[in-house]
């Protein structure tokens, strides 16, 4: 069985502030408790064109980003630690 058909997928709505990374993207999201809310950007997603084409233009912005939970390994922690992982973006009108 595929593993990421069973794990669960989460919905939040929040503001585009910042895409970080060089290797692999991080995707910083301010959460409606106005908290900075960190996602991974590891695959192609349903409106990753958005994140390619303007990301400038989307700082600021309103959207509705879905996501799981996966287990990532940290070479400097040593250890495995949860991240969210995008599944699809849209903005919000």
């Amino acid at each position: 069985p595929r593993q990421d058909a069973t794990k669960p997928v989460s919905e939040m709505v929040g503001t585009v502030r910042a895409i970080r990374g060089s290797d692999v993207s991080f995707l910083v999201i301010k959460d409606a408790q106005g908290r900075d809310q960190t996602f991974v950007w590891l695959r192609y997603f349903n409106g990753s064109d958005l994140l390619i084409d303007d990301f400038d233009e989307l700082i600021g912005q309103k959207v509705k980003i879905t996501y799981a939970l996966i287990e990532m390994y940290s070479p400097k922690a040593k250890d495995y630690y949860n991240q969210k992982e995008i599944k699809g973006i849209q903005l919000m009108e």
